[in-house]
C-alpha cells in the first residue's frame, strides 16, 4: 500500500510540473484564466442548448441548426482550452458548478422562447465571453502559446458573433 501511495505522489508532482521556462506563479496565473474560460465556454455552450430546445418564431430552422452547431464548436474550444491548462501543470474545473460560480455571463433567460430574444442574449452574452477572454489572453502576452490558444478561440468567437448579429440585422 505504501508503494502506490508514493506512485500516486510522484504521478501526482510530475503531472503538476510546470513547463520549462515557466515559474509555477505565472503558470497559476495562467491556468487560472484558463480555467474561466473553461467556465465561460460551458456556460455559452448550456446557453446555445437552451436556446436551441426552446426557441419558437419565424426563424426556428436556421436558429435551431445555428445553436446545435455554436454548442458543439464552444465544446471544442472548452477541450483546447483545459487542455492547455493541463500542458502547462495546472488543472482543470470543468464542473457546471464551476461555470456557474466562475462565469462573468449574464444569466441565461430560462424561460424565454422567442426566437429574436434568444438571439439577441445569445449575443449579449457572446459579447460578454469575447471581453472577458480577450483580458485573459492579454493577460498571457508572455507566454505566447497560452496567447495563441486564446487567439484561436476568440477568432471563432468573433464569428459566431458576426453571424447572430448578421442574424438579427
Amino acid at each position: 500500500m505504501a508503494t502506490r501511495t508514493v506512485e500516486t505522489q510522484e504521478t501526482a508532482l510530475l503531472a503538476a510540473r510546470s513547463l520549462p521556462g515557466l515559474g509555477a506563479a505565472e503558470r497559476d496565473d495562467l491556468v487560472s484564466g484558463l480555467n474561466e474560460s473553461v467556465a465561460i465556454l460551458t456556460d455559452l455552450a448550456i446557453g446555445y442548448k437552451q436556446a436551441h430546445w426552446n426557441l419558437v418564431g419565424r426563424d426556428f430552422v436556421q436558429l435551431h441548426e445555428l445553436t446545435d452547431r455554436l454548442a458543439a464548436e464552444a465544446h471544442t474550444h472548452t477541450d483546447t482550452v483545459a487542455e492547455r491548462a493541463l500542458a502547462l501543470g495546472g488543472t482543470v474545473d470543468g464542473t457546471l458548478q464551476a461555470a456557474a460560480e466562475t462565469s462573468p455571463l449574464p444569466a441565461f433567460p430560462r424561460q424565454e422562447r422567442d426566437a429574436t430574444r434568444l438571439a439577441e442574449e445569445l449575443l449579449r452574452r457572446l459579447d460578454a465571453a469575447v471581453a472577458a477572454m480577450r483580458r485573459s489572453m492579454d493577460a498571457a502576452s508572455e507566454e505566447p502559446n497560452t496567447q495563441d490558444v486564446y487567439v484561436e478561440v476568440l477568432r471563432a468567437l468573433e464569428k459566431d458573433r458576426w453571424m447572430l448579429q448578421a442574424h438579427l440585422s
